[in-house]
């Protein structure tokens, strides 16, 4: 089996999708993967150039990764080139994100992206609530639910390795870690704010708010020094062995989004078997039932509520829901489990097997 990917860039451009693309291609039931990336081409005439090399691939399937960009129009106008195809929008159909930039998005939904849709064999959403989300929009069309997979890590290789902050914070220190994309859609402005009024109210806690990742870092540096926000650092991108290493040393994980498909920062966080405080937009609906101390609305009191009750907990609480959280991704999102329900979505799509229970 062939199966032709189509996305817009391998790296962190385009945030969670690339991640979750390289957990794909990790499949292990007999599928041949590849993977074109339109950013790689000008601007000019893109779409075309992109469409050359559908047209020269040898492939069975294609796999849609994302909404808006030269591989939709290409699945509304070019289906046939296509071949079979399914689309994976990967959180980008909710209500928030179809209320960001919301004239152009409409008109895109418009002019090509739900002819693109129904043109699709199946559309695969990661979690139910965007399977919910897509059914509202498109009632009639097949989706599938799979999560993406996650790697678990090996901790006798990171153990001994010293985090990004190690000249800065003593062992008595609790990192609460927020990891991934600095914008607006995660909820770090509201997150500042809850974390000015809580480190004014609690002076003496051994909390300290650590931001690791991408995008509008000046943002965060002028917020933190303007309001002299206390117990606060900012760090850039990481990779690898360096954000295994960073999960390793933190003590809790925080994401307060307004708008997710699956964020794989807060899987891998479990994976490390820590807390997380989580929006219910993270659509991770277990860990929301199971930890509702922790649970949070993307606003500023409610990010304070969930603040405030983390600082009473002792190691004890925190390591119970570290493991409960465990027992969550190994159970849910393991390469394994997610790989196998993936084989029988491509087979069910090219006529090889009968429709799988989770498509419905």
């Amino acid at each position: 089996m062939k199966i032709l990917h189509l996305s817009y860039s391998k790296n962190i451009q385009d945030g969670g999708i690339s991640i979750s693309i390289k957990q794909l291609l990790k499949n292990n039931y007999n599928i041949s993967n590849k993977w074109f990336c339109n950013n790689t081409t000008p601007k000019i005439l893109r779409d075309f150039t992109l469409l050359k090399k559908i047209k020269k691939s040898n492939h069975d399937l294609t796999h849609i990764h994302g909404l808006w960009r030269s591989q939709n129009r290409l699945a509304a106008f070019f289906s046939k080139s296509l071949k079979p195809f399914i689309i994976t929008p990967h959180g980008m159909v909710d209500k928030w994100a179809l209320s960001q930039s919301k004239f152009k998005k409409k008109l895109a939904l418009n002019c090509w992206e739900k002819k693109a849709f129904y043109n699709a064999k199946c559309i695969h959403a990661l979690c139910e609530n965007e399977a919910m989300e897509i059914k509202s929009l498109f009632p009639e069309l097949k989706v599938a639910v799979i999560p993406n997979s996650v790697n678990f890590p090996n901790l006798k290789k990171i153990k001994n390795l010293k985090p990004i902050w190690r000249r800065t914070f003593n062992k008595s220190e609790r990192i609460l870690l927020f990891l991934g994309r600095f914008h607006k859609k995660k909820g770090i402005e509201e997150l500042l704010s809850a974390w000015k009024i809580f480190s004014d109210l609690n002076k003496s806690t051994n909390w300290r708010l650590v931001f690791v990742g991408f995008g509008d870092k000046k943002y965060l540096l002028k917020r933190i020094k303007e309001e002299k926000i206390k117990f606060v650092k900012v760090y850039g991108k990481i990779s690898g062995i360096t954000k295994d290493v960073v999960f390793y040393n933190s003590d809790a994980f925080i994401l307060p989004s307004f708008s997710e498909g699956l964020p794989m920062a807060a899987v891998e966080a479990m994976t490390f078997k820590l807390p997380c405080l989580l929006s219910r937009q993270c659509n991770l609906s277990e860990i929301f039932k199971q930890n509702s101390s922790l649970n949070l609305e993307p606003n500023i009191q409610s990010i304070l509520k969930a603040l405030s009750d983390l600082n009473k907990f002792d190691q004890k609480d925190l390591d119970e829901i570290g493991e409960n959280n465990y027992k969550y991704v190994s159970n849910n999102f393991s390469l394994p489990m997610v790989s196998s329900k993936i084989n029988k979505l491509y087979n069910w799509v090219l006529g090889n097997s009968e429709k799988p229970d989770f498509i419905f």
